[in-house]
């Protein structure tokens, strides 16, 4: 059987940073791994407050003891100096943006870069960051729309349309609808998080088996439904269905890869989807080859070829 180890180790994979204007700074980031830490989030003054958006994957928040998941489309604002450095990946890898504003240098007020746009930064901290907290706003159509643009811009544009991006951005959040308790109700107790985390590890560790709320159960010493409750409360899905999204997603890069024939030894041959199934838990390719086009929209063998094609 392959061994599925898990990557136990933060590796940023991508970290590419553009100077919007003065005082306003966005950085694109893409790591794998259990967790990662932006480099600028060391020593930072109170004068800096963030933006983050998750494209892929999530993130899972740290603000001052008090936990919230960041899903694909979330975004959260919050104070630099407040949020955690160490960054976990509950699903080993995530994609995303994060625009850093430290109002000692960003503009006044951003009229004074398009007229109309009557947006000044030091009020959206003061909105979404009073008292040191922040606030996470879930996946709408307008902010995946603003989103959206950011991770394909061309090069001969891109200074510009960042800015406007930037502008759009800021503009919407000026006018965003704040409830005194969005981030009361979207955050976690380290508790919840640390329980969370112990059926996560237990997934994962057992990845290639097929594990039951049941056993699971056994193990912890907790109702099937305190389990499940917390779970879904803290990572926004079942563990069924977040076991086998890892399942899929591990499975998705092994497909991508190659290794080494035992019999020629410097042959590389692709792992079969049979090899692959069986590793993952599945008795038969028929059954993993379902599973895999209902969450990749594709079979496996489809999928290889055109990672093969785009590599």
């Amino acid at each position: 059987m392959l061994d599925l180890k898990r990557d136990a180790c933060a590796s940023c994979i991508l970290e590419k940073r553009d100077r919007i204007f003065s005082g306003i700074e966005i950085v694109f980031f893409e790591s794998r791994g259990d967790f990662f830490a932006l480099k600028s989030r060391e020593k930072l003054p109170d004068t800096i407050f963030e933006i983050t958006h998750c494209r892929e994957g999530r993130l899972e928040y740290d603000l001052n003891g008090t936990y919230c998941c960041l899903m694909p489309g979330d975004l959260a604002v919050s104070q630099t100096n407040r949020v955690s450095r160490i960054t976990r990946l509950p699903e080993n890898h995530c994609h995303g943006v994060t625009i850093q504003i430290d109002l000692e240098d960003a503009p006044h007020c951003l009229s004074c870069c398009l007229e109309d746009v009557n947006v000044e930064p030091g009020e959206l901290k003061a909105k979404f960051c009073a008292g040191g907290h922040g606030l996470i706003v879930r996946a709408t159509p307008q902010t995946e729309h603003i989103f959206s643009e950011l991770y394909s811009v061309p090069d001969k544009i891109r200074d510009g349309y960042l800015k406007v991006k930037i502008l759009e951005l800021f503009l919407f959040l000026s006018v965003y609808d704040i409830r005194a308790n969005e981030f009361i109700e979207s955050a976690h107790s380290a508790a919840q998080v640390r329980l969370a985390r112990e059926i996560e590890r237990y997934l994962t560790d057992h990845i290639s088996e097929h594990v039951t709320l049941k056993e699971i159960s056994r193990e912890l010493h907790l109702s099937e439904t305190h389990i499940r409750r917390t779970f879904q409360c803290v990572y926004g899905v079942t563990p069924r269905v977040f076991i086998l999204e890892q399942k899929i997603e591990s499975a998705a890069r092994m497909l991508e890869q190659k290794i080494e024939s035992a019999a020629r030894m410097l042959e590389q041959t692709d792992i079969s989807v049979l090899e692959i199934a069986n590793a993952h838990g599945y008795e038969n390719a028929s059954k993993f080859s379902s599973a895999f086009r209902n969450v990749k929209g594709m079979a496996p063998n489809e999928y290889r070829n055109r990672s093969k094609s785009a590599g």
